[in-house]
């Protein structure tokens, strides 16, 4: 039976090799959303496409901000006197500051786990920085896994981050909103892949005019 005249059959189609244990859990996570293995390979790119534009000084910036605001928050807590509103007002705040810290906690995780997953390609001050980073956290020790544990663990860690936290916080605002937060990601990376192919290019050059 001929294949019908679909939008499919006209787009790229790429045969791909998974690092052992990749499909495994690509198909877990497609079973636990109820989609194809396709539709799920092409949920984990747009992931990690709208993600490889956050800015890890952006993300510190933001938790030093937050977490002064929770330390404000608990001194104002200590000295109210015994006034039951004010109270339960404040302790409102510092449980939603909290929760957003939580958030912020778990996207600067998947900023580092991204670094490390594109270790080839950057400086190794990189890797050593989303190590300490991770380590302070009570995250995974990236220096500490062999070649194996390297292709499996933090490909792993990082979408489920990705999912938990990315997944949350588009859902909570508007569909025009996460729209254009996906559209501004994805000139961002698009524009970072540009800058970083121009600095590859360039490498050679320097080594063959130094010659």
């Amino acid at each position: 039976m001929a294949r019908g005249d679909f939008p499919s059959t006209k787009q790229d189609q790429f045969n791909l090799r998974f690092p052992e244990g990749m499909r495994a859990e690509i198909q877990r996570l497609a079973a636990e959303d109820g989609r194809s293995m396709n539709a799920q390979i092409i949920e984990l790119l747009n992931f990690s496409l709208e993600n490889s534009g956050l800015d890890i000084d952006e993300v510190m910036q933001m938790l030093a901000v937050q977490r002064k605001e929770m330390a404000d928050l608990r001194k104002k807590v200590a000295g109210t006197d015994n006034r039951t509103e004010d109270i339960s007002d404040v302790q409102l705040q510092l449980d939603e500051c909290r929760q957003a810290l939580k958030q912020k906690d778990g996207l600067l995780t998947a900023v580092c786990l991204q670094l490390f997953m594109n270790r080839e390609v950057l400086p190794p001050e990189s890797v050593i920085l989303a190590d300490a980073i991770l380590k302070s956290s009570g995250e995974m020790d990236l220096l500490e896994l062999n070649e194996e544990e390297v292709s499996a663990v933090p490909i792993a860690r990082y979408y489920a981050l990705v999912r938990r936290f990315v997944t949350n916080e588009l859902k909570s605002s508007s569909p025009q909103g996460a729209k254009e937060t996906s559209q501004q990601h994805f000139e961002r990376v698009q524009e970072r892949l540009k800058k970083h192919r121009e600095a590859r290019r360039a490498r050679p050059a320097k080594k063959d005019s130094a010659a």
